[in-house]
């Protein structure tokens, strides 16, 4: 089963499940979202991606910039179950680098933060120009039931048709140099996925704690595809706490 799948049927029979839980500042309450919430939220976006490209062939390469925040994994998801290339572009990176992969993008995700470091990267010389996409302005207004039900079985259908696409470009190499685009196929992350979840078992699936940037592909795995695959959730740090980058 597939990560979109494994989401899907939590969706479904599940709807209730916390999905994803960002924990609490010092004076208020974890940010919680449930399995059916999530799939609204990433319907929307899959929605707004498949418009973005209406009437273009060819592969859909799209950049991800973005904390790790909700938007981030619900980001991620739309991607996945619309049958898109991912190109996740750290935060931390230089205009130069960021450049690097970014002009391999017809469309980019942001979030508030994305949108920050872009305007940023902008303002020091990077030349970008193609669509930007507000993750959080889409996610905050999901279709009804209906329209979420419909969207995620004709994809799921259209991606079964195509079940080795490229899902992601992941770079490599990117803090000492420019970086290298590493291809990623759907298969690999699910090969990956299952060898993790059998070795950690289902009560270490249970909940995980993300401590570092969502844009490395390990964390992508551990994070992302290994709890929602079996139905657990993915704990974010608070929003005044940043991931854990080294140094």
């Amino acid at each position: 089963m597939s990560l979109p799948e494994a989401v899907w049927y939590q969706a479904r029979c599940a709807p209730a499940r916390v999905a994803i839980e960002r924990m609490h500042e010092a004076d208020g309450a974890p940010e919680q979202v449930a399995y059916g919430a999530l799939a609204a939220a990433v319907a929307a976006v899959a929605i707004e991606v498949e418009s973005a490209f209406a009437g273009r062939g060819g592969p859909r390469k799209v950049g991800l910039i973005a904390a790790n925040s909700p938007e981030w994994v619900t980001a991620d998801l739309a991607l996945q179950l619309g049958g898109a290339t991912e190109i996740p572009i750290p935060l931390g990176f230089s205009f130069e680098q960021a450049g690097s992969m970014i002009q391999h993008a017809d469309l980019v995700l942001v979030d508030r933060t994305g949108a920050q470091a872009l305007a940023h990267w902008r303002s020091l010389g990077l030349a970008y120009d193609r669509p930007t996409l507000d993750i959080t302005r889409i996610a905050a207004h999901p279709p009804g039931a209906a329209v979420v039900t419909d969207v995620w079985g004709r994809m799921l259908g259209q991606r079964s048709a195509d079940v080795d696409f490229i899902a992601k470009i992941i770079h490599t190499s990117g803090t000492t140099s420019r970086p290298k685009g590493v291809r990623i196929r759907a298969s690999a992350l699910a090969i990956q996925t299952g060898a993790l979840s059998a070795l950690v078992g289902p009560e270490g699936v249970a909940r995980y704690l993300s401590l570092v940037p969502l844009s490395l592909l390990i964390e992508q795995l551990c994070a992302i595809h290994l709890p929602l695959s079996n139905g657990g959730t993915v704990v974010l740090l608070p929003k005044s706490v940043a991931p854990f980058t080294g140094g």
